[in-house]
């Protein structure tokens, strides 16, 4: 049987461990990218706590390796036009990158100055800070709190600032969790090729008037929207692009992580059913006091994963939109199981966005 250390040493073996992780971690590279990914920040009775993503990694272009990854996710390079493969490079490389481990990115916030935590194998990190409201009225960043967004910008010598965003939510309001595929974006989630092209190879096309119906009801209930997709990190650049350029509201977004060397590869291509659930589940948990109004297709589980969490949070779930891409009636058995115990006012199939509300 192995030896346990004592309670006290075996604390002061962790400490240790932590600390000579912490020391190992090095400063940004110049040849090194920093991209900040979505972070949500609330108040709490003694301040904030601010949740700050990023992931850091090296571009590196192998043509080799390009045709190799096209190869392994199903699209042969022949069927391709010369359009088709430009924009392949520009989504694929964020897959072919080298992640970046042990990596300290510093940032300003206000006038505070905060080494956020390494960077893991995957070169994604993450922080959760929480500020004293007595700490953000003496460093500068009590102002800044009074808005819906929170900047701050990296600080690191002889490396070009890199600025993200936290996404404040208040205690109260109204938040949209929207899919993406082929609720807000025509994916084919349904043809496995269309999919591919669609995801890999071709201009993002926006679901007719949806973009119109979510500004409808930011303008008219001031909903905040999180973006919830089984679609890996590497795509966050592009989809965050998508959102802008076609006139989304702008909001966080809740994506898969993926690597080469460990399980979350075969996670790629698994039902996005428990996925979901682990992603949504900890924003109905966080805001306790918010409605949420959850959106989504019939391409695959939504319904399921919808109604699931509706009667969970009964006080919470207000409204659940799905968008028809499978052609099953309002009444059909699948639907009748997925919302069972839910009222028909509770749930609604839509087909064209004139359909949903204007307001919420």
């Amino acid at each position: 049987m192995a030896r346990e250390f004592p309670r006290p040493r075996r604390l002061l073996f962790l400490l240790l461990l932590l600390w000579c992780w912490k020391l190992h971690a090095s400063a940004i590279k110049a040849d090194e990218t920093v991209v900040f990914l979505s972070g949500i920040g609330n108040q709490q009775a003694d301040g904030w706590n601010l949740q700050i993503r990023g992931w850091v990694y090296e571009s590196k272009y192998h043509k080799p390796i390009s045709s190799l990854f096209r190869r392994v996710i199903g699209i042969r390079d022949h069927e391709l036009t010369r359009e088709e493969q430009a924009t392949f490079r520009q989504r694929a490389q964020f897959f072919l990158v080298d992640n970046e481990r042990h990596q300290a990115v510093s940032i300003r916030l206000g006038e505070m100055t905060f080494t956020l935590s390494p960077s893991l194998p995957n070169g994604h990190f993450q922080t959760n800070l929480h500020i004293l409201a007595e700490d953000a009225e003496r460093f500068g960043l009590a102002p800044l709190l009074t808005n819906r967004a929170v900047p701050f910008q990296t600080v690191q010598k002889n490396i070009q600032p890199v600025n993200g965003v936290i996404e404040l939510l208040p205690a109260t309001g109204i938040s949209v969790i929207s899919d993406i595929d082929d609720t807000i974006k025509l994916s084919e989630v349904a043809n496995h090729k269309q999919l591919l092209r669609n995801t890999f190879c071709r201009p993002y096309q926006p679901i007719p008037g949806m973009a119109e119906r979510y500004r409808s009801w930011e303008k008219s209930a001031d909903a905040r929207f999180q973006y919830v997709s089984a679609t890996p990190w590497q795509l966050y650049l592009p989809l965050s692009e998508f959102i802008r350029s076609n006139g989304f509201p702008e909001g966080t977004f809740e994506l898969k992580l993926f690597r080469w060397k460990d399980q979350t590869f075969f996670d790629l291509f698994k039902s996005p059913e428990h996925y979901k659930i682990s992603a949504i589940k900890p924003l109905l948990e966080r805001f306790p006091n918010r409605k949420f109004v959850l959106v989504g297709d019939s391409g695959e589980k939504d319904p399921e994963i919808y109604g699931a969490l509706a009667r969970e949070f009964p006080n919470q779930v207000s409204r659940i939109f799905i968008r028809d891409t499978t052609g099953e009636a309002q009444d059909s058995a699948r639907y009748r199981t997925a919302f069972s115990g839910l009222t028909t006012n509770h749930w609604q199939i839509f087909r064209e966005a004139s359909e949903l509300p204007n307001n919420l």
